[in-house]
């Protein structure tokens, strides 16, 4: 996946959910000029399951779509359903050099374990000729979905 330091449990289960959000994404790309957004999770016996969400409103923004897949990302990881998540979108990557922002396949990656971290994978449209992807960057993240699974806290 990366050279981003995660560790050797979590590794497994944040590459799956790479390998299953990364290519629908770029596929997606290459069909239409944007997607929405969507989300991967590895459920506590190792399956991997992809989601969308929905609502009957007629234009939802990306954030919204992304609140709603966190909020039921969340409610699984705290009755632990799953060990791992993701969410994929189609966003803007700014440089940490500065310089403009560029159009990115955008993944926040989590583990139960704590480990949180944003693959990113620039891309250009390029006329007559399609797409282009950049190499892919990982990036520290903070987690939102395994924010407190324990139950010892009440």
């Amino acid at each position: 996946m990366s050279s981003q330091p995660v560790s050797a449990e979590s590794r497994p289960d944040l590459d799956g959910l790479v390998a299953a959000l990364l290519p629908l994404a770029e596929d997606q790309l290459r069909k239409r000029p944007t997607f929405a957004p969507f989300a991967a999770s590895v459920a506590t016996d190792g399956n991997v399951t992809l989601a969308m969400a929905y609502d009957d409103a007629e234009a939802l923004t990306t954030n919204v779509l992304i609140s709603m897949l966190e909020e039921g990302l969340r409610a699984q990881a705290t009755t632990r359903k799953i060990r791992a998540c993701g969410i994929c979108y189609d966003g803007r990557l700014r440089p940490a050099s500065g310089g403009n922002a560029q159009d990115a396949v955008l993944i926040n990656l989590e583990h139960e374990r704590g480990e949180a971290l944003r693959i990113a994978r620039p891309y250009s449209r390029r006329p007559l000729r399609g797409i282009a992807f950049a190499e892919i960057i990982a990036l520290p993240a903070t987690p939102s979905i395994f924010l407190s699974t324990s139950d010892d806290a009440a």
